[in-house]
C-alpha cells in the first residue's frame, strides 16, 4: 500500500518480527471437488514461481532475504544473548543517511537499516545524544555512559585510530556546493571562502588543489548550507546524496552543486568503539545479507521524503513538522 499509493506521505519506521500471518482460498464446504483442485493447485508453485507473482504485485521493498536467517557462530548467538540493548550514538543532522524524530528515534536510511538488522539479529538500539562538544563520540568511552554504534560515520584511516568500521556499505561523491546564479562556473576561484567539514579526510588535499581558496572548517555540512545560501559562504564541501537532498528539499532555485574532480568518493558505515569485535562480525554479516538493490531503494525513498523540519544555525530553521537536526559535529 505505501509503495502503491503513499510513497511520499507514509513511511515505515519499524519492523516488527511478529509471527507470521496466511491468506487462504475459502471454499463452500459442500464443494469438496474444488478444495482438492485447489490445494493440489496451490501446493504445485514452487518458492520461486510464488516470489514472481508476489513481486508483480510490489512496485519496491522486497524483504524476502529476511527470511533466509544469518549463519552466525554460536559465539556470536551467545554474544547477542549477553548485550541486546545496544546505544545509538544519535546523528540527527545528516540527511538522508541519519536524521531523528520528535521521540528522538533514528530514522533515515540508517534508521531503516538499524531495523532490518533487529529483524535479522534480535538486537534491540536506543538513541542517545552527543553534546556539542564532544568530536563525534570519539572521545565518549564505552560503558555506562558511552555508546556502541555510530550509523552514517563516514571512513577514514585517522578515525580508524579511534574507532573500528563496518564493511563499507554506501559511497557517494564529493561535491562543491555553491549559489545558483546565470554565470555560475564549476571552479573555485581565489580569495574564495569555502567550508569544509573537520572530519572529511580530503581537507589536506583539497588544500594542496585550490591553495588560492581560504579554507573554512564547520562542524557539519548541513548547517552550513544556509551560509552558502546567504553569501556568508561562497562555496561548501559535501557529499552529493546530502547536497542533493538539502538542495532538492530547500535550495531548489538558490543552490547547486558539480562534482569535485580528482578526489576519492566518500564512503559510509558503521563506526564502533575498539574492542568490539564480535559486534562488528554480527553487524558485517546483516549488512552483506542486505541486497543493494535495497539500500538503493532506501536511499532514494528518503530522498524525496518530504516535510522536513531542519534547524540549521542558532535561532535558523526551515519549517517545523518532522524532523530537527541539531547543530552538533558528527562524524
Amino acid at each position: 500500500m505505501i509503495s502503491r499509493y503513499f510513497t511520499h506521505s507514509l513511511n515505515v519506521v519499524k519492523y516488527y518480527n511478529s509471527p507470521r500471518q496466511y491468506n487462504f482460498l475459502l471454499t463452500r464446504k459442500d464443494s469438496i471437488v474444488l478444495n482438492e483442485v485447489l490445494n493440489r493447485f496451490v501446493d504445485a508453485l514452487t518458492n520461486e514461481v510464488r516470489y514472481e507473482v508476489s513481486q508483480n504485485w510490489l512496485d519496491t521493498g522486497n524483504l524476502a532475504f529476511l527470511n533466509k536467517p544469518l549463519e552466525l557462530t554460536e559465539h556470536e548467538k551467545q554474544w547477542i544473548k549477553q548485550h541486546p540493548d545496544l546505544k545509538v550514538l544519535e546523528n540527527p543532522y545528516s540527511p538522508p543517511y541519519s536524521m531523528t524524530d520528535e521521540t528522538g528515534s533514528v530514522r533515515g536510511v540508517m534508521g531503516d537499516i538499524l531495523n532490518i538488522i533487529t529483524l535479522q539479529t534480535g538486537l534491540n538500539f536506543s538513541p542517545i545524544t552527543v553534546s556539542h562538544n564532544i568530536h563525534a563520540g570519539t572521545q565518549l568511552n564505552p560503558g555506562k555512559n558511552g555508546w556502541d554504534i555510530l550509523p552514517a560515520a563516514i571512513y577514514s584511516e585517522d578515525r580508524e585510530n579511534n574507532v573500528s568500521f563496518a564493511e563499507v556499505f554506501i559511497t557517494t561523491p564529493y561535491v562543491f556546493v555553491m549559489q545558483k546564479a546565470p554565470d555560475s562556473e564549476q571552479t573555485l576561484k581565489k580569495g574564495m571562502k569555502v567550508a569544509i567539514p573537520y572530519y572529511y579526510e580530503l581537507h589536506s588535499q583539497l588544500k594542496e588543489m585550490y591553495p588560492e581558496v581560504e579554507w573554512i572548517k564547520v562542524d557539519n555540512a548541513s548547517a552550513a548550507f544556509h551560509k552558502v545560501k546567504e553569501g556568508e559562504l561562497d562555496a561548501l564541501v559535501a557529499t552529493q546524496l546530502n547536497s542533493r537532498y538539502m538542495i532538492d528539499h530547500y535550495y531548489p532555485n538558490e543552490l547547486y552543486h558539480f562534482l569535485i574532480p580528482g578526489v576519492q568518493n566518500a564512503s559510509l558505515s558503521f563506526a564502533f568503539p575498539r574492542g568490539e569485535p564480535e559486534l562488528k562480525d554480527i553487524i558485517n554479516k546483516a549488512l552483506n545479507a542486505i541486497p543493494p538493490s535495497e539500500v538503493l531503494r532506501l536511499t532514494e525513498k528518503w530522498i524525496k521524503m518530504p516535510n522536513v523540519t531542519i534547524e540549521m544555525t542558532h535561532g535558523t530553521s526551515i519549517a517545523s513538522n518532522f524532523i530537527l537536526l541539531r547543530h552538533y559535529p558528527f562524524y
